[in-house]
């Protein structure tokens, strides 16, 4: 069980008042402070700023935050693992941004699950940012992500590489063409992934590269779900830039349409990030043989 003071911590930060943070624990107020006193009293320093509305953590208080959530996560990670092994199964928490979810990642763990007996695995769909704080915390066992950064406390893989393409409705005006230039796109009303999305980062920075900007184009819709970007293209309510990968069974159906942008090549690698601290290799190596069978399928 994790220690009260550490979950009273986490809940302060969270709420952003002792009063607050005192009715989601069931708690008097009064009690939450002298707990967190007492807590402060032993690390000889000061956690909150109690002189601020909402309640803000000193520079110390940062630093204990941030062990504090580690440790959630690995009680978490400890109560499901006694579990666990208290009823022979093995759990795997995956972590997949939207897009890599549309594509063969989710087969690929599915395939996994019917060859090992036992194990299950949980699917997070999240955006990047939030998946490598998942997977540092220890909330997570492993990611699946598109331009992953280098990050001293974890390893990666390449797995495949994907490129950003229109997408857009068999009855659009454009639908002849073979390729789309972006002065073509200007001209058009654009349904766009949210502004935290690794695949909008890259058109953008696409864009700067020759010179333009996303405030020069149309953008009707930011949406973050790509099953509902694909649904409105489909009804010819605009185009989308999004990966090619993500709108390969779609395109295969004829309800997509996907055409590269003339002079413009925009290419992302998919990555599997683990943890160092991580020790089950072989699953990697069979995630990723897996993965090329199911490409070259």
């Amino acid at each position: 069980m994790l220690d009260i003071r550490i979950d009273s911590v986490l809940t302060i930060a969270e709420c952003g008042s002792f009063s607050e943070a005192a009715r989601e624990l069931g708690m008097t107020q009064s009690a939450l402070s002298q707990q967190i006193k007492k807590l402060e009293s032993s690390l000889g320093t000061q956690l909150f700023r109690r002189d601020m509305r909402p309640m803000t953590l000193t520079e110390e208080g940062r630093l204990y935050l941030k062990y504090a959530r580690r440790l959630k996560g690995f009680a978490a990670e400890f109560e499901e693992a006694l579990n666990d092994l208290r009823y022979h199964r093995r759990q795997l928490r995956v972590g997949i941004t939207h897009s890599a979810e549309n594509g063969r990642v989710a087969s690929v763990l599915a395939e996994y699950c019917r060859e090992n007996e036992g194990i299950k695995i949980k699917i997070v769909t999240d955006g990047i940012k939030n998946l490598y704080t998942r997977l540092k915390n220890f909330e997570l066992d492993l990611v699946f992500v598109e331009g992953a950064k280098s990050d001293p406390d974890l390893n990666e893989r390449n797995l495949d590489t994907d490129e950003l393409i229109v997408v857009l409705g068999p009855k659009h005006p454009l639908a002849l063409a073979d390729a789309i230039s972006l002065r073509e796109i200007l001209g058009q009303e654009l349904i766009l992934r949210g502004s935290t999305s690794n695949t909008r980062d890259l058109f953008k920075r696409a864009l700067h590269h020759e010179g333009m900007s996303l405030k020069q184009f149309k953008i009707l819709l930011e949406v973050d779900s790509l099953r509902t970007i694909k649904e409105l293209v489909a009804r010819n309510y605009g185009l989308s830039i999004l990966p090619r990968s993500a709108c390969l069974e779609e395109v295969k159906r004829g309800e997509l349409l996907a055409r590269p942008i003339k002079n413009l090549e925009m290419i992302r690698v998919l990555k599997m990030v683990w943890h160092k601290t991580f020790e089950d290799l072989g699953l990697l190596d069979r995630l990723e043989e897996l993965y090329h069978e199911l490409l070259d399928a």
